[in-house]
């Protein structure tokens, strides 16, 4: 997980204990707001981030036809062999 995503996680939760004090209710509100665009801005990255790790190391579509064409043949001579 990058440092941003650990800060923003611990400001986040800073937020969440401002809103859970006994101030106004307007500063609550505040408070809960920032800490929910944190959590959201948070999640949103870690999410692109696993979705660009996926699809990195996930083969082309290339490499799995030479795969299944490598299969077929070896099937195909482990079964001729009579």
């Amino acid at each position: 997980m990058p440092r941003w995503h650990n800060f923003a996680a611990i400001i986040a939760l800073f937020f969440v204990a401002g809103a859970l004090w006994p101030w106004a209710p307007i500063n609550r509100v505040v408070c809960a707001v920032i800490a929910f665009s944190l959590i959201i801005l948070v999640l949103s990255a870690r999410l692109r981030l696993h979705a660009l790790n996926l699809t990195a190391s996930r083969p082309t579509i290339t490499d799995m036809q030479s795969r299944i064409d490598r299969i077929r043949t070896e099937r195909d001579k482990r079964f001729s062999r009579k």
